[in-house]
This record gives structure tokens, sequence and C-alpha cells, in this order.
């Protein structure tokens, strides 16, 4: 009954919010060639998609840092330390990693995150896109993007490497990240109301509706955007690469630290390709 409401609620949420139209036609884009789900590292269904956007990855990386959103820093083992370090101490790491996401067998192109007004590494808004491969008609980058919201850290199994769990409805976050863009936006039905399993065994449900955004061009032959001096990232598309930390740490804790990563997620049969 529960999950029946909130599905309820969130669709009416959808008529009270949705625009008259958006810039893009969402009857114009190629929804057949588009994949419905992510999945975790073996293959199995993970997270339905929640958005649709069409852009370059310029244009929405300046959406979302517009908006106020950050990157991901690598998830390099001195951010690993790092992030563990934060949240033991209930500290923020607004840049903190992401664990990886896949649709087939590939990693989510980008990321982006928020952190809440408790400016803690425990809760974040958070979403990945991948450049789906296709394009519009007139050759514009199609991109897919998942949406969740996180509210504590917990875990991995007997591994326990801090992972953040998840807020299992996903469509709040969605209009979150709608309401903070601000542009245009049209809903589509991607996927029947359903629940499920995130590639880390979060649940999560959803209404199946995914927000379509056509993010604004950029001027002329603009090929930068303005990241947040705050985020410590590169300002050029063709050699976009997150900061690594500045935090530094001794080699013989890195080393410590590497080697713990490797043996528990080898115990956990965890592929390699996870951090």
């Amino acid at each position: 009954m529960k999950l029946r409401l909130a599905i309820v609620a969130s669709l009416i949420s959808l008529l009270l919010v949705a625009p008259g139209a958006a810039q893009a036609a969402a009857a114009d884009l190629p929804y057949e060639s588009l994949p419905r789900f992510t999945n975790n590292p073996v293959g199995e269904r993970a997270q339905p998609i929640s958005f649709i956007y069409v852009g370059t990855e310029a244009e929405v990386s300046q959406a979302f840092y517009s908006a106020g959103w950050l990157g991901a820093d690598p998830a390099t083992p001195s951010n690993l330390l790092r992030a563990y370090r934060a949240a033991k101490a209930d500290a923020p790491y607004p840049t903190a990693p992401f664990s990886p996401a896949f649709i087939g067998t590939n990693k989510h192109d980008l990321a982006f995150q928020m952190a809440t007004s408790n400016n803690t590494i425990h809760e974040r808004h958070h979403t990945r896109l991948w450049d789906s491969g296709a394009v519009t008609n007139d050759g514009r980058p199609i991109w897919v993007g998942t949406a969740s919201y996180d509210d504590d850290i917990a875990t991995l199994g007997r591994t326990r490497i801090p992972v953040h769990s998840i807020d299992p409805n996903i469509d709040e976050e969605r209009q979150f990240i709608v309401g903070s863009l601000g542009l245009p936006v049209e809903y589509v039905q991607i996927v029947e109301p359903q629940s499920g399993k995130n590639a880390l065994g979060d649940d999560w449900y959803t209404d199946g509706v995914a927000a379509v955004i056509e993010v604004p061009a950029l001027s002329g032959r603009q090929t930068t955007y303005a990241a947040p001096a705050s985020s410590g990232q590169s300002a050029t598309i063709s050699s976009y690469t997150p900061a690594s930390s500045t935090t530094s740490y001794s080699s013989g804790a890195l080393d410590r630290f590497s080697a713990w990563l490797e043996r528990t997620a080898d115990r956990a049969g965890l592929p390699s390709n996870l951090f």
C-alpha cells in the first residue's frame, strides 16, 4: 500500500510541476535505442533510467555547475581514504568519489553531487549520466541518467568497505534535480511502475517516468564550461579530469589502504574495475 500511494503521489506531482512545453519535443527522440536500466558489474539489472538529456558534454556539465552541483573526485586510494576518514568523522567531502555504475560494460561518463544543509559526507544528492550513443535529428548527443539520494553510509557486507545507502524514493530525487536545474522539462513513461534493488542491494521504487531535458546550447563555438572554483575541476572539456584530492597521506598509509581494498574486494568476489 505504501508503494502504491508513493507512486500515485509522484504521478500527481508530475501533473502539477511539468511545464506545458519543453525545448526538446519528447516524441521526437529515438526511445527504442535508449537503455532503460543500469546494471551491476556482473550484468544483473539494477536501477531504471530517470533522465534523458539532450546536449553536448560541455552543455550538460554547464547546466549542472550553473545550478550549484559539483563533480566527483576519482576513486583513487588517496581519495577513498579521505572519504573513509570523512565518514568516520561525519565531516564534509563535497567532491567525494562515486562507486561506478554501469550500462552494459560502460561505466558512467559524468557524475554530479550536491551536499545537503547538514554538510556531511553521509548525505548527498547525486546523479550519474551516460552518453547513450544516440543523437537527435539535428545531431545533438542524447544522455541518460539515474537519480538517487544518499541518506547514510553503510558498509558493504563482510568487506566493511564504506558505501552510501540510498533513499528508496528515487522519483523524489528526480524531482529535486529537475527543480534545481530550472530548465524546461517533459516526462515520458520509460518503464512500468515497479520496485527493485540497485547494484549495492538498496531498495528503490519508481513510477517509471523519466524527465526529458534539452539543455541550452553554449554560445558560438564555446567548448568550455565554468566549473565552480571549489570543485577544483578542469574547465576544458577536451582535457576534463576531476582533480585528485589535495590531502596528502604517507605512502605507507596509502599502501596499507590499497592492500586492504584489494583483499576485501577479492574476498567479496567483486570485479577488479569496481574501484
